[in-house]
Formats: C-alpha cells, sequence, structure tokens
C-alpha cells in the first residue's frame, strides 16, 4: 500500500528546503543574504489582478511559442474557472495594448467558449524585454519545456531590442553562422568543429557587442553586413 503523503504546513517545508539547498545544491548562507537583499531593495510589487477584456490583449509571437490545439481542446473539455489563474501581461508606458506573456491557451480557450474577460495580471514597465525573460522563466519548466529553439527565439528578441547579454550575443551569433552554413541554429554548436569554425563565435562576439560597428550595421541586421560576412568567411 502506497503510503500517505502528509498535509504540512507550507512554513515548515520553506525551513526544510532552505536547509537541504545548502546541503546539497551548494548554496551557501552568503547566496541567500545576497538575494534576499536584492528581493527587498527592487521597488516592483507584486502586480494585482482584475478582469481584462479579451479584445483588449494582444499577443506577440517572437515572444510567444505558437499555439498548441489538443492543449486548447484539453482545458476547454476540462473548463472550471476556479482553476483558470491568473493571465500575467504587460503594458508599455501606460498605454495600449496589452501584451500576455502567459495564459495563451486558457485565454483562447476562454475565448471559444463565449468568455469576454479573463483575470489578468497587467505589469507596467519601460522595458522592451520584459515580457521575454518573463515568458522564458514562466515557462522554462511544467508541462511543456520550452524547446531550444523556443529560448534562442526569445534570446534573439533581446538582441533585437538592445541586450548585450552574453547568452543573448551567443544567440545571435549562431543565427548569422546557421544561416551562411544551412545548420539549424539550436544544432550549430556541436556541428562547428566539423566545419572548421572552432574560432568564428571568438572572431565576431566582439562585432556584436561592438556600439560603433552597431551603428554601421544598421542595428541588428547583420545579415546583411559585409563586414560581419567577411569576419563569418574569413
Amino acid at each position: 500500500m502506497a503510503q500517505k503523503r502528509l498535509t504540512r504546513k507550507l512554513t515548515d517545508v520553506i525551513a526544510e528546503v532552505e536547509k537541504q539547498l545548502k546541503a546539497h545544491y551548494n548554496v551557501t548562507q552568503k547566496d541567500l543574504d545576497a538575494w534576499r537583499a536584492r528581493a527587498k531593495a527592487l521597488s516592483h510589487k507584486f502586480p494585482i489582478s482584475s478582469m481584462i477584456q479579451i479584445e483588449d490583449l494582444w499577443i506577440d509571437y517572437e515572444v510567444q511559442r505558437d499555439v498548441l490545439h489538443k492543449h486548447i481542446i484539453n482545458i476547454m473539455r476540462k473548463w472550471d474557472p476556479r482553476i483558470c489563474s491568473p493571465g500575467s501581461a504587460c503594458r508599455f508606458g501606460g498605454k495600449p495594448p496589452i501584451y500576455l506573456y502567459d495564459a495563451q491557451h486558457r485565454t483562447i480557450a476562454a475565448g471559444i467558449l463565449g468568455f469576454t474577460e479573463i483575470p489578468c495580471a497587467v505589469v507596467e514597465t519601460t522595458d522592451p524585454n520584459f515580457a521575454s525573460y518573463a515568458f522564458e522563466m514562466l515557462n522554462d519548466t511544467g508541462v511543456k519545456r520550452l524547446t531550444p529553439g523556443d529560448l534562442h527565439r526569445n534570446a534573439l528578441v533581446r538582441y533585437k531590442n538592445g541586450s548585450r547579454d552574453s547568452k543573448v550575443v551567443h544567440a545571435r551569433t549562431t543565427q548569422v553562422i546557421s544561416q551562411r552554413e544551412f545548420i539549424p541554429a539550436t544544432r550549430l554548436d556541436e556541428n562547428l568543429i566539423g566545419f572548421g569554425k572552432e574560432n568564428i563565435q571568438v572572431s565576431i562576439i566582439s562585432t556584436f557587442q561592438s556600439q560603433d560597428t552597431m551603428g554601421s550595421c544598421e542595428s541588428w541586421r547583420h545579415l546583411d553586413c559585409s563586414y560581419c560576412y567577411e569576419q563569418l568567411h574569413a
């Protein structure tokens, strides 16, 4: 007979998990103190949910993955508004439109079922990359993990919006090489050596991080840039 799982107070679980993180996951007290200090220093507050008209919501498919139709069917078949958790969205500068970055499938299912509004927490922001990294953080675990392609596409969006984080630059670098060599960008790392391209990323990564070069390359359009092309084929 399977052992019955205990009902536990969440504060007890929190204390236990903290001990396990220190004992088994190389998390130090210094790490925890730094994370707590950063969290408390943020000016951002938890967003408050309210009912939002579905017709006011937009989806940015540069950030979002494509619709999973079977998932929508499953939601509609088992629909219960009590377990339809609020969606997450953002609005830039307090102006419409409102971009939904979590709960796409729940919202589409609700719309097909005839509902005209859903509960949604709208974050006010001026960061053009907010929806991208919020979507990635919310969806990198769960029923269907983000694929390498989903993560790669999100990194490219951040690159286009001006980010030069190392992961973002790496995604843009591999995208350029993949387009030149006809290798899928998400498989490029394992194919570089076979194509004799061991040092390509090193040779052009400074190009992508240089603001001066960016100005002469029409911002992020490096596939059309002769300088970057020469670096790839040097």
